[in-house]
């Protein structure tokens, strides 16, 4: 008997099914029970040996031999060594020839995947810009390169193997159909994202002639006014931008240019986790931003307490200070209550981002510079009890906090003057309880209910 792979690809993904198949030289047209080394598997008794790297550790060495009416094959198959090294599930790339199809004619589609072999694609198509799901127009293509004489919105995968393993849908890509021989306006944006409080510049020329006035049109209206000479239009309203160029009396038009989609920064939102720490933890930061574009940088910054302001001020992280290709940041091993914000840039020069909300994360330790503790000393307390909060640490000034999770961020409770300082109220609200000195510190957190 000898073990074989079923496939030969050089790279195999997470997620992708390994089949082995056992093959009797020899024992062609008779009725075999095969049996399968390592045993302590699930193995089958058939020739094939399916393997789900997604769900299985594959790492090993497999042997086979049969057995045929009770009488086994005298020798076991070679050796075949499989080592644990699948990687994420690739994506596909679609890149197109052009994207406007002249008339009468088509342009050509490429979809690859990078650095593997063994895949047939699907070519996949959006009817129009506001329909969002896409269909499959052609499957299981074993060309790479197709032509296509339609427009559309388009994007590809790839799929191998028996189950069929597939890969990341690719970028989608928009491809227009010329309905003449007209001159054509062409739109070009400096950037596709309009920063906090500015704007992103469109250009648009006609290339044949001279003469034309440029006519803008935002989400498919006409704007109310030409730009006659350069074709600059500076945009701080997102939306879906386009243009074309008219002459003469009558107007003659030239065909619209393509679609260009501006967007609006958003304000990142910033998520912690854990929000409560434990003794060796690490802290993973996530930075949401939208759009979710590429070259996007992102920079972190630590709360800072600040005695004469009610406000906090922010430093960046250390090794942050030119910011992170990646949207999450870890914290390796911190032991005391922080806050933090995060922020994204683009572009040269950078255009950032206003600052997230700040979210905090909470430690229990009754150990750091400055202490908070509670009389009577209990998590669950009854709306008619008072009860006192007690800072404790370095400092002569305090103010005691509370994050209750209905608002952005914290509320001052109240201020307090002496190396031990205590606040005596009542309080029908829940939620997580710190102090904070005037020398920048925070003390231990407390969930009061």
């Amino acid at each position: 008997p000898s073990v074989t792979l079923q496939h030969n690809w050089p790279q195999i993904y997470r997620g992708e099914t390994v089949t082995l198949r056992c093959e009797i030289q020899g024992g062609e047209g008779s009725q075999w029970t095969y049996e399968w080394r390592p045993t302590n598997r699930n193995s089958p008794s058939s020739n094939e040996f399916k393997i789900n790297t997604d769900t299985e550790s594959y790492s090993g060495e497999y042997q086979c031999s049969g057995r045929r009416n009770n009488q086994a094959v005298k020798n076991n198959s070679n050796t075949m060594s499989l080592s644990q090294s699948a990687a994420n599930k690739p994506a596909a790339t679609l890149t197109a020839s052009n994207t406007i199809i002249p008339a009468g004619g088509s342009v050509t589609l490429t979809c690859s995947v990078g650095g593997s072999a063994g895949w047939k694609f699907d070519l996949l198509r959006q009817e129009t810009v506001y329909l969002y799901t896409t269909q499959p127009i052609r499957t299981s293509e074993p060309d790479a390169v197709l032509s296509i004489s339609y427009g559309g919105v388009y994007s590809c995968r790839g799929g191998r193997g028996d189950p069929v393993f597939y890969t990341e849908t690719s970028d989608k890509v928009t491809i227009w159909k010329s309905a003449s021989n007209n001159p054509r306006a062409t739109l070009t944006a400096r950037d596709t994202i309009i920063p906090v409080g500015g704007s992103v510049t469109l250009l648009c020329s006609v290339d044949v002639g001279e003469g034309w006035k440029i006519y803008w049109y935002r989400n498919s209206y006409h704007l109310p006014w030409n730009i006659i000479n350069d074709g600059i239009l500076w945009v701080s309203d997102e939306g879906v931008y386009s243009c074309r160029g008219g002459r003469g009396d009558p107007v003659f038009y030239t065909e619209y240019s393509t679609n260009v989609t501006i967007h609006k920064t958003g304000k990142p939102v910033l998520s912690v986790s854990p929000s409560w720490l434990s003794p060796g933890a690490s802290v993973t930061l996530s930075c949401e931003v939208k759009p979710q574009d590429a070259g996007w940088r992102f920079f972190w910054y630590k709360a800072v307490p600040h005695p004469s302001s009610r406000y906090y001020i922010y430093e960046l992280l250390a090794n942050t200070t030119n910011g992170t290709e990646q949207n999450s940041y870890i914290i390796n091993g911190p032991t005391h209550t922080a806050g933090y914000k995060c922020r994204a840039g683009r572009g040269e020069p950078l255009n950032y981002t206003d600052y997230s909300e700040p979210k905090f994360v909470w430690s229990a330790d009754p150990r750091p510079a400055a202490s908070l503790s509670v009389n009577p000393d209990r998590v669950q307390h009854l709306y008619s009890d008072p009860l006192s909060l007690s800072c404790e640490g370095n400092s002569a000034e305090w103010r005691v906090m509370r994050f209750a999770g209905l608002l952005p961020c914290c509320s001052i409770l109240g201020e307090m003057n002496g190396s031990t300082s205590t606040i005596k109220r009542s309080w029908s609200d829940s939620g997580v309880y710190w102090c904070e000195s005037g020398s920048g510190e925070f003390s231990n957190a407390v969930n009061i209910t």
